[in-house]
């Protein structure tokens, strides 16, 4: 009742499912995170809700190994929760009207500052590096990074509610990650974890190539073996602080741990195998080379 008080009509099952995830996410709730829920509307609609139930699944608890944890840790608890996110006098009505506009504006606002960014980093190491290759190099690595991110992110809900990986999933504390602002602030974090491990290699390369107009494979190669060292010592540190933090941080923290984890292990392989062999001019290297060969066979 206390849903749709604040309307003055029946609450949604959205609305409903929407107060219990708010709640979930308080300091007091926050062990419940993990929980599965599933609504079922027993009389009226999805629109009306007017009596229904809330299926709650713990894979930590069971009724029958021991009732009274049951009893105390996820029957009274939940009950608590639910009453307490239902009985709020938050108008939800005027929420969810409000909710797409501002998400829309805020899309937009994101999308506006990814591009715009985007071509800052381009001309920035445009001209650090006084060429565009590098530029695109850099520029790919990033989105690859991300979009690799993302891919594992999505892949973590297959894992967790797929029959047969489900069980490996929960042990590894994999679970259904949603994109909120904690993911967010993780994939910042991986561009610019990404961007300056490329930089770092990048500008190696530049050292290593001198007055040449072109990095050839062997510079590239050499400048790869002479930063590796470097770049497995700082990777191979974020990724302990980051492993502690995924194990360890509780629920709140996982999500960005867990997009920080698959970040810094794409960033460290795509700076060296991704963004390296793009700065490599396969076509001036070739012709040098046999540019070179002519020259050593005029000679007597």
């Amino acid at each position: 009742d206390g849903a749709g008080a604040a309307s003055g009509r029946r609450p949604t099952k959205a609305s409903i499912e929407q107060r219990i995830a708010q709640m979930r996410g308080k300091p007091d709730y926050s062990a419940t995170l993990d929980r599965r829920v599933h609504i079922e509307v027993l009389e009226g609609t999805e629109d009306a809700v007017e009596t229904a139930v809330i299926l709650v699944w713990d894979q930590g608890v069971s009724f029958i190994q021991n009732e009274a944890v049951w009893n105390d840790s996820l029957a009274t608890l939940e009950w608590e929760l639910t009453v307490e996110a239902l009985g709020s006098t938050t108008t939800l009505a005027s929420v969810q009207n409000f909710s797409s506009v501002i998400a829309e504006d805020f899309k937009n606002t994101a999308v506006v500052a990814v591009f715009l960014s985007l071509l800052l980093i381009l001309i920035y190491i445009w001209v650090r590096f006084g060429s565009v290759r590098y530029s695109l190099a850099a520029i790919i690595t990033i989105v690859h990074d991300v979009l690799t991110a993302i891919g594992l992110i999505a892949l973590a809900e297959i894992l967790y509610d797929h029959e047969i990986t489900a069980s490996i999933a929960r042990s590894m504390l994999i679970e259904p990650f949603k994109i909120d602002l904690n993911l967010v602030a993780a994939i910042l974090t991986i561009i610019g974890y990404s961007l300056n491990d490329t930089i770092v290699i990048m500008d190696r390369i530049r050292e290593n190539r001198g007055r040449m107009p072109y990095a050839t494979k062997k510079i590239v190669n050499d400048s790869i073996n002479q930063t590796i060292s470097r770049t497995v010592i700082t990777s191979g540190t974020t990724l302990l602080a980051t492993l502690i933090l995924y194990t360890m941080g509780g629920p709140g923290v996982r999500a960005f741990s867990y997009a920080l984890l698959c970040g810094v292990i794409v960033g460290t392989y795509s700076s060296i195998a991704v963004a390296s062999p793009f700065v490599w001019s396969r076509k001036r290297d070739i012709s040098a080379a046999l540019e070179l060969k002519r020259t050593k066979a005029k000679m007597p």
